[in-house]
């Protein structure tokens, strides 16, 4: 297996609505297909309730969503499961207009590192 990639996750924070509006807004053109969530009139107050619900989740132990940092602490996008654990992570958002913008070590997509280090 190849190291992990140095990038650290921690659970969502209040302070990380501007983090995701921004992410979200970056990569509407490439994932809406899939996310229908990450829509091009994507707003503030959406990345302010979901995140909201998520510390909340978190909390009380319904979902473990999670926040993806670089090593200098720049917000790379977030994942999680399913409610009731990581069983079959997914991926919420990332920054960059592209999912390849995940891959920066060669064949290392950034989610399955977050997942092995969560």
């Amino acid at each position: 297996m190849p190291p992990a990639l140095p990038i650290s996750i921690r659970p969502y924070e209040l302070a990380d609505i501007p983090n995701l509006y921004e992410a979200a807004r970056e990569s509407t053109a490439t994932v809406f297909p899939w996310l229908p969530w990450c829509h091009p009139g994507y707003e503030i107050a959406e990345a302010r309730e979901w995140v909201a619900m998520q510390v909340e989740n978190f909390k009380a132990g319904k979902e473990y969503n999670f926040v993806i940092l670089s090593p200098e602490g720049r917000f790379l996008g977030g994942g999680g499961g399913p409610r009731g654990g990581l069983a079959g992570p997914a991926f919420h958002a990332c920054r960059g207009p592209r999912f390849g913008d995940l891959l920066d070590h060669p064949g290392r997509p950034l989610l399955m590192s977050s997942c092995i280090a969560w």
